[in-house]
């Protein structure tokens, strides 16, 4: 199997007469803890041969993924002081003891000649560095893991991200661990609810004066054992659901650049509430739960459809995800801002221009069908929904001027045009039996019809 990468190193065995060091460490130490990937390549360029050069992986935002559930935090890199280099020939030590997370004071300026920020989603980074700098330097050693779990990553955690809570292991007879002190340790790690995705290791410390510790698996808190609560009986989704999608879109649905891409479509069940979708994610990658983030302002009118292309184009809009469906079968999972699964689908194999929706329609089990694109599952067509009192639109999709058709015509009735993150743009009075809608200066997508806030229409701009 072959991997892209966008930078490698090719390096030449610097002060390491074996050429061996930075591979073999690399190998071996990958298997306990988060490492770079590296090999030996035998380098050729423009036909000349230049030997035999050590592959190291960059240590970037491509290998935080590979290792972390969350890229969220700030990466240092941690620079010689001035006229010292690492390595035995000039015998400095790396960092002399500046730049190896030790505590320099609490002057942001001390700090700035030996680290340089690469990359944070942090306000005060700088902070956060002299903070985690004083605890491991200057704490007693009996407050260090206490006072850590606020600054580190620190044995189970209800989240697909964040930091682990300790449980204690107990021989007593009480915890599924045989009879009281027979040598067999026990622990119940608390309920959650369901699709909740629990992460979790082990760690075992022996009595002895130097409290040697073993971890299950032996590269945690990285390397960890991991299950999604499941229930024995049906399923009751949450207000969002999974409700549709197409992963062979040949000519059945074509997006706002008259493209046909792979698509999935959301329905807030609630007949009230709107459902913000702010920190949200879309992934269809259990290992990378923040693969595609919802725009901040998204949001869901009660009873309306969200639809997000799979297309791996966000140039096309905010609604254009970074991933695309297998035809063939895989997953898909709907993730909240606390990290939790609301939804999810393992599929088979598709049908082209079929789509997999739930019938019944936001709650029922998938099944192959016809696609209804923005509507209700349980209609004929797309092109017309089940809802009381809904409007006459046309065309749809629509270019420049959209006609609406009202069920009434009074003046006091006053529809709302909304677009797909649930933005209000438009008041509409019902006073003619046709109402002509100039949508020339609007941006292409779906928009939305609502009436006393329920939705009562839906169209495509192109």
């Amino acid at each position: 199997m072959f991997e892209v990468y966008e930078t490698l190193n090719l390096n030449c065995g610097y002060e390491d007469e074996s050429w061996m060091r930075e591979v073999l460490y690399n190998h071996i130490g990958r298997q306990y803890t988060p490492g770079l990937k590296a090999n030996y390549v035998d380098l050729t360029i423009n036909g000349q041969n230049w030997g035999p050069y050590a592959n190291v992986q960059q240590l970037n935002g491509e290998y935080i993924k590979e290792w972390f559930f969350s890229n969220d935090g700030t990466r240092w890199r941690c620079w010689y002081p001035d006229g010292l280099f690492g390595g035995s020939i000039f015998g400095g030590i790396f960092g002399s003891g500046v730049s190896t997370l030790n505590y320099l004071s609490t002057d942001t300026t001390s700090y700035a000649s030996s680290y340089n920020l690469k990359r944070t989603t942090k306000e005060d980074p700088w902070q956060d560095l002299i903070e985690t700098t004083d605890a491991l330097n200057n704490l007693p050693l009996d407050e260090l893991e206490e006072d850590l779990k606020n600054l580190l990553d620190i044995y189970f955690s209800p989240s697909i991200i964040g930091s682990f809570e300790k449980i204690a292991m107990l021989d007593d007879g009480l915890h599924d661990d045989g009879e009281a002190g027979d040598g067999i340790y026990g622990a119940s790690i608390p309920g959650q609810s369901y699709g909740t995705l629990v992460r979790y290791y082990v760690e075992a410390v022996r009595g002895n004066p130097v409290g040697t510790t073993t971890f299950f698996p032996e590269g945690a808190e990285h390397d960890v054992y991991f299950y999604e609560v499941q229930v024995a009986s049906a399923v009751v989704l949450g207000e969002v659901a999974i409700n549709e999608f197409m992963a062979s879109n040949d000519f059945a649905v074509a997006d706002e650049a008259d493209e046909f891409d792979d698509w999935v479509e959301l329905r807030n069940n609630s007949l009230t509430e709107w459902a913000s979708l702010k920190d949200w994610h879309l992934t269809d990658t259990l290992g990378i739960p923040d693969k595609w983030k919802f725009p901040d302002e998204a949001s869901m009118a009660p009873e309306s459809y969200m639809t997000i292309w799979l297309d791996e184009n966000g140039d096309q809009g905010d609604f254009h995800a970074n991933f695309k469906l297998d035809a063939d079968g895989e997953e898909i999972y709907l993730i909240d801002a606390g990290g939790n699964i609301v939804d999810q689908v393992i599929f088979g194999q598709q049908t082209t221009d079929l789509s997999f929706s739930r019938i019944p329609n936001g709650t029922g089990d998938f099944v192959i069908k016809d696609f209804t694109f923005g509507f209700s599952n349980e209609v004929t067509s797309s092109t017309e929904e089940s809802i009381e009192n809904s409007l006459h639109i046309f065309p749809n999709p629509v270019l420049d001027i959209l006609n609406i058709v009202p069920t009434e015509t009074n003046p006091l009735i006053e529809y709302h045009l909304l677009d797909f993150m649930g933005r209000d743009l438009l008041s509409i009075p019902a006073d003619s039996q046709n109402i002509e809608v100039d949508l020339s200066g609007y941006e292409p997508g779906i928009y939305i019809i609502t009436k006393e806030n329920k939705v009562i229409g839906r169209f495509v701009k192109i």
